[in-house]
């Protein structure tokens, strides 16, 4: 009668062979284990981003009006809104829009004889006060035709001709006590708020 086999020792075990990532099968397996990070954090990242922004808007760290040197954010504005807040006049309408030029006789005969021969073009620009209304005054400049302009928070539309591939300049007449100029430009409904300034100062507005 034959003795049985004495278990194999420890030591005569086969060793565990390493599990290879680069399978497939074990690929799969290990990342459909894996928790998803974006799973629960998200949610949480979103709303402390919502809380922190009402609360930067709540403590005044925004200005409610420009500064002083805000003549970059500005343009990048308009930029953004892909307008530079010129609105042009078609063809059609070039009569009736020079009727509501605020200049000349001799000046319109001029804006006429440019859009005739394709030297000048023919656009509206909306202005209004984006502060107090207190006698803000401004002059609308565009190829060589000024227009004084007064602003109120109630936006008003002025036809301005102007050099293709120029600019239409808004220059500060009278600041009416509050301190500085403020204009704001429209582009649609939105008014963007040019940088305050001071009788004597320009800002130049882009044209399309």
């Amino acid at each position: 009668m034959s003795s049985p086999m004495p278990d194999a020792s420890e030591g005569d075990r086969p060793a565990p062979q390493p599990q290879l990532l680069d399978s497939p099968q074990n690929r799969g397996a290990l990342f459909q284990n894996l928790p998803s990070p974006l799973s629960g954090r998200v949610g949480l990242i979103l709303v402390a981003a919502a809380l922190l922004g009402a609360a930067v808007w709540s403590s005044g760290i925004f200005p409610q009006n420009p500064p002083e040197n805000l003549v970059g954010a500005q343009q990048a504005s308009l930029s953004h809104h892909n307008s530079t807040g010129i609105v042009p006049v078609a063809k059609d309408d070039w009569e009736q829009a020079i009727g509501r030029l605020m200049a000349s006789d001799a000046d319109k005969a001029k804006v006429r004889s440019g859009l005739h021969n394709g030297t000048l073009r023919l656009g509206t620009i909306t202005v209004s006060d984006f502060d107090a209304e207190d006698g803000d005054w401004v002059a609308i400049t565009g190829a060589g035709v000024r227009q004084d302009i007064r602003l109120f928070k109630k936006p008003l539309t002025v036809t301005i001709p102007y050099l293709p591939g120029g600019t239409v300049s808004v220059l500060g007449l009278v600041d009416g006590g509050g301190g500085n100029i403020t204009v704001s430009i429209h582009v649609g409904a939105a008014g963007l708020p040019l940088r305050a300034i001071k009788p004597g100062e320009a800002v130049q507005i882009p044209t399309p």
